[in-house]
């Protein structure tokens, strides 16, 4: 996560299948995001598509924060969910594909994002129906303990699991 003028922008990439080449598709994309991460979030995918085409691709879900909104672009199985402690208030996921391989042009979308909400941006190691029991008590942890309580509680036991959560990005006074 790198904060910028922007806004607040965020990664979650899941190198495709386990081992030694998912790692290295997973560092490159990374790698790719660190190297302008204010640029749209479309040019974002772009740099990652061409960084992992030699390799493994991966999915990959980009957030961007800015005061009452957030933003998001992704391919594959990567989901964001904008949370309250009422419920989940926005679902988007990635668009069929995989960065990399046959990444489909990025579409970004732009929700509502209210200041009591948290986005939670998760990759498909975590269990897409846990917001169907999400407590209020759950949802509204601050983010650190939301996002190792998703990893604890709703991990799948046959993949690996990345959960980012953050608040809502501040207005300067």
């Amino acid at each position: 996560m790198v904060d910028a003028p922007g806004g607040r922008t965020a990664v979650v990439v899941d190198g495709l299948g386990h081992g030694p080449e998912a790692a290295e598709a997973s560092a490159a994309a990374v790698a790719a995001f660190h190297a302008a991460p204010d640029r749209p979030l479309p040019e974002l995918l772009a740099a990652m598509d061409r960084a992992l085409r030699a390799g493994r691709g991966a999915a990959v879900g980009l957030l961007r924060l800015r005061p009452g909104t957030a933003e998001h672009c992704g391919v594959g199985n990567v989901r964001l969910l904008l949370v309250a402690h009422d419920g989940v208030r926005a679902r988007a996921v990635g668009q069929p594909g995989v960065v990399g391989w046959n990444m489909p042009r990025p579409l970004p979308r732009t929700l509502a994002m209210p200041d009591e909400c948290a986005a939670v941006l998760h990759s498909d190691g975590i269990a897409t129906r846990w917001p169907d029991t999400a407590t209020p008590f759950l949802l509204g942890l601050p983010p650190r303990l939301l996002a190792a309580a998703l990893g604890h509680g709703h991990r799948s036991a046959r993949d690996d699991a990345t959960a980012l959560v953050t608040g809502a990005a501040r207005r300067s006074t």
